[in-house]
């Protein structure tokens, strides 16, 4: 099959003023309250500002620790070596981690998230752009999705199960962080209801909608996923709807993907040149750059993206 290229032109909604700061206080896990070790404690709170929102324990790396396990011939908590795996900061000396698993669809869930206050209450209206970078050190799976979830208050529940909430930024799930070399930058845009000042990091789905398959590309049915988060920046920033995606059935890319929901949008609309409309949907938007199941032919496609007081107008560039 030939590979198909969309390009996606940029939109650009001119609704806040560009800014570079970044609303999470220690981003990168730099800043510790005490160097991680098996005396004091090696959980998230060593780190400064990040915090726990459950019973679950997610873990900090630092490479100031230097405590040793003569039985494993390793450092525990350090970076880039650590009881986990190896792998180098994407930026720094430090960085979280936390698990997530379930034996099957029918079990009940673990999971452990990371929990920062952020620098200021989030203003309403506004557009927010929340990054941050994963990596996986389990060779035998991966897993396709992570989130952000932003709250009024702190987060102090008594459970270690899945949080019940609906998160602001979901990562695309067409993408399974597969690649234990490298790490993945997710990112997403949601808008502001003007109450958030809390931001939580976790994996907010269950199987069996949350997928999980090993590296010959086989769907499993359970699975016990390990993650380290680094780099986490939150940031107001105008509305830029910008994409490439290679729809050719290898399974990376294949859907151009938009979280309409956390930008506010209500529908989103794609037509072809002859004004058309081939494809709508409304809360995701996922389009394989097919009409009926037929591939759509090279040319320019229009989009509309629909919000409650406005619409968004602007063009798809489909390449083969």
């Amino acid at each position: 099959m030939s590979k198909l290229v969309l390009h996606i032109v940029f939109l650009f909604i001119s609704l806040s003023l560009w800014t570079q700061e970044n609303l999470v206080p220690n981003g990168s896990f730099e800043e510790y309250n005490w160097c991680p070790n098996t005396a004091n404690g090696f959980y998230i709170n060593s780190c400064k500002y990040w915090t726990s929102p459950t019973l679950g324990t997610p873990d900090y790396f630092n490479s100031c620790s230097t405590e040793y396990d003569i039985t494993l011939q390793r450092f525990l908590f350090s970076v880039p070596e650590n009881y986990i795996g190896n792998q180098a900061a994407h930026t720094g000396n430090a960085y979280s981690f936390f698990t997530f698993g379930q034996n099957d669809s029918n079990s009940l869930t673990y999971s452990e998230n990371i929990q920062i206050k952020l620098n200021h209450t989030l203003d309403a209206g506004r557009f927010y752009e929340v990054s941050f970078f994963v990596h996986n050190p389990i060779a035998n799976y991966c897993i396709n999705s992570i989130g952000a979830l932003f709250t009024p208050n702190q987060l102090n529940l008594n459970t270690d199960e899945i949080l019940p909430y609906n998160p602001q930024f979901l990562s695309n799930p067409d993408v399974f962080f597969c690649d234990t070399n490298n790490w993945y930058q997710v990112k997403g845009t949601f808008i502001a209801q003007g109450t958030e000042e809390y931001m939580t990091i976790g994996v907010f789905k269950s199987l069996p909608e949350l997928k999980v398959k090993d590296y010959n590309g086989n769907f499993l049915n359970g699975l016990s996923a390990a993650i380290y988060i680094d780099d986490v920046y939150l940031k107001e920033t105008e509305l830029q709807i910008s994409n490439i995606f290679t729809p050719n059935g290898d399974g990376l890319n294949d859907y151009y993907h938009l979280n309409l929901k956390g930008i506010g949008a209500k529908k989103a609309e794609i037509y072809n040149r002859w004004g058309n409309l081939i494809f709508q949907c409304e809360d995701t938007l996922n389009w394989d750059g097919t009409f009926n199941g037929i591939d759509c032919t090279e040319g320019v496609y229009f989009i509309r993206i629909i919000f409650e007081d406005n619409n968004v107008n602007g063009f798809i560039h489909l390449m083969k």
